[in-house]
């Protein structure tokens, strides 16, 4: 049987807004977005939509892509840098939706 990325990255969210059922009360998940593009806000906006949880800061090489991205969580914070984004100590999750290069199904940049 082969899973595919939207099967995963769908069982992943699932499995990762669940966990905050198991916080406390007063407790919010603080999520931060590596890769701003049209796919890493859509699951951005997906995680939002779970009480739970708060987009802290965002990251993308393109500042067009985080100013984007920001006006659907103003509060978060801007990186051009994931070093410098990680370095942040308030941060408990990370989303991750950078481009996948070099195979078969996507051109090489």
């Amino acid at each position: 049987m082969s899973i595919t990325r939207r099967d995963f990255a769908r069982a992943s969210a699932i499995t990762a807004l669940s966990y905050s059922r198991i916080l406390g009360a007063n407790d919010r998940i603080a999520l931060a977005l590596i890769g701003a593009g049209e796919r890493g806000t859509y699951v951005m906006s997906l995680f939002q939509k779970e009480p739970g949880v708060e987009v802290r800061a965002i990251c993308d090489v393109y500042l067009a892509h985080v100013e984007r991205a920001k006006s659907k969580a103003p509060e978060a914070q801007s990186f051009q840098d994931h070093r410098k984004l990680l370095e942040t100590k308030d941060i408990d999750a990370v989303l991750v939706a950078t481009r996948i290069t070099g195979t078969k199904t996507s051109p090489s940049t």
